[in-house]
């Protein structure tokens, strides 16, 4: 009779405990989660083939971690794709031979002969205290004087892959890395990562909220492989038209562990269209001058125009003792050219300088 008492309270313990997790909300259910990118591994290497995998697992020395190798076959195009193929198992079952050693932040993996391409990542299971290692990437477009300006803010696997794809993903939108990388550790939790713009520059604000939130399972969710990284931006806009200079501080955190960042740029003034001039153009710019220069600086070409109307050229003796109309002729033909040679150069001085 105690044993079957024994028996019961155990069982009524465990049902607890397995009640106090589910309405444990701050601990994320104990599934697998995908911690490395997707490695594509041709059926035609050697033997014995050594491939390096970068993995996101904190590896702190009280870590609790459970990692696995896994693979699956890698269809090609032209090929049909059963339903199972997105199945993943573990390599080691699939391929007994291969060797999986875990090396840090790197996973060593030894591949024997294989039957097809394939492709491998790594999959972990976290502890309750475990974290997951990110970098915060702060990315915009160039900047323009008078025009509002977005800061995008992605949060990114802690691997060489993934650093290289958040930046081919810059390049494609005309974007550009603000700032160096800085890293930061996400809990295992159901809490938001916090990202916070402060220390704005007078003459600058942020249209709406200077604080974005992004979902924590979408950071644990995100692999170096991602082609939609988790991230948030800021709408930037002049409070003062003249101001070029920028500078602010950006704050990614998440319990305990923070990453910082500030952004300095400078914002270029737009240069008007540059003039082309046709010989009809140049023509009517000698009777009226509809332009207006951008920038004062016009000594130059008012110097070079007031020259033109002075500009006469002295009267040479005839060639031959009797001057014919040809002759005179020739001699106003040479004034006009001066002076248009004159008028060349009044463009030329000026031409990056006049706007419509």
């Amino acid at each position: 009779m105690k044993t079957f008492y024994a028996v019961l309270s155990k069982v009524h313990g465990a049902a607890e405990q397995m009640a106090k997790i589910e309405m444990d909300t701050d601990v994320v259910k104990e599934s697998e989660v995908q911690i490395s990118g997707c490695y594509k591994i041709a059926s035609g290497i050697p033997a014995f083939h050594l491939t390096r995998i970068e993995h996101s697992c904190l590896m702190t020395p009280e870590n609790k971690w459970e990692i696995q190798v896994k693979c699956r076959p890698l269809l090609h195009d032209t090929q049909e794709e059963p339903k199972q193929s997105n199945k993943w198992r573990s390599l080691t079952l699939v391929y007994p031979d291969a060797k999986v050693q875990l090396i840090h932040n790197d996973i060593e993996v030894t591949l024997p002969s294989l039957r097809e391409d394939v492709e491998i990542a790594a999959f972990g299971r976290p502890g309750k205290e475990d974290k997951k290692r990110m970098q915060m990437a702060i990315f915009a477009k160039r900047p323009k004087q008078g025009r509002d300006w977005q800061i995008w803010v992605y949060l990114v696997d802690d691997t060489n892959p993934a650093c290289k794809k958040i930046c081919q993903k810059g390049d494609h939108s005309g974007q550009r890395l603000l700032t160096p990388l800085s890293g930061i550790f996400v809990s295992n939790s159901n809490e938001d990562i916090k990202i916070e713009l402060n220390s704005l520059e007078d003459g600058w604000k942020v249209k709406g909220s200077n604080v974005k939130t992004i979902k924590s399972r979408d950071a644990w969710n995100s692999t170096e492989s991602s082609t939609d990284f988790p991230c948030c931006y800021f709408d930037i806009c002049h409070v003062n038209n003249a101001n070029n200079s920028f500078f602010c501080e950006i704050k990614t955190s998440h319990e305990g562990d923070s990453a910082h960042a500030e952004v300095v740029a400078y914002f270029e003034r737009e240069t008007g269209l540059e003039l082309v001039q046709s010989p009809a153009d140049v023509d009517k710019l000698g009777n009226s001058c509809t332009f207006v220069s951008k920038e004062i600086d016009t000594s130059i070409p008012l110097f070079l125009f007031f020259l033109s109307l002075l500009y006469d050229p002295p009267a040479s003796p005839p060639i031959f003792p009797a001057e014919t109309t040809a002759t005179r002729q020739n001699f106003m033909t040479m004034k006009f050219i001066s002076r248009e040679a004159l008028w060349t150069l009044v463009l030329i001085s000026s031409r990056k300088k006049i706007l419509f």
